[in-house]
């Protein structure tokens, strides 16, 4: 899992858990940025999904109001395999031709029985009862 890179904001920039819609951000070189929502589309939004534990995936666009610092990923391709948008292509680390205005948000699935989710205290990761 991927969880402790990846995030989703609520629409006044704070998180909450259990999120499922919000501005997607990543973390990298030790700071949270923005993902930009040029080329990213639902494949992309399945993946960011699939690494939070949750089912589904759709983009919706630059949907959300933007964030600030870093835009960390730009013109994503992803092929559906993968399990973390890490393992998709990019332009690189904090290349982009984007604004925040750009940044993208994603909506996923509800959690099943069979995945994972979250708790508010300490954000532990809970899969079959059991704390991962």
């Amino acid at each position: 899992m991927e969880m402790k890179h990846i995030r989703l904001l609520k629409h006044d920039g704070t998180f909450y858990s259990p999120s499922y819609k919000g501005r997607l951000e990543v973390f990298n070189g030790g700071q949270w940025g923005t993902v930009c929502k040029k080329g990213f589309g639902d494949q992309e939004a399945r993946v960011a999904c699939k690494s939070l534990g949750l089912p589904g995936g759709v983009s919706v666009g630059n949907n959300m109001p933007g964030g600030w610092g870093k835009i960390w990923m730009s013109r994503l391709s992803c092929t559906g395999k993968e399990a973390t948008l890490r393992e998709c292509t990019f332009r690189g680390w904090g290349i982009h031709d984007c604004n925040h205005k750009d940044d993208v948000g994603i909506s996923c699935g509800m959690p099943t029985t069979e995945s994972v989710a979250h708790e508010v205290s300490g954000l532990r990761l809970v899969k079959h009862g059991r704390v991962l």
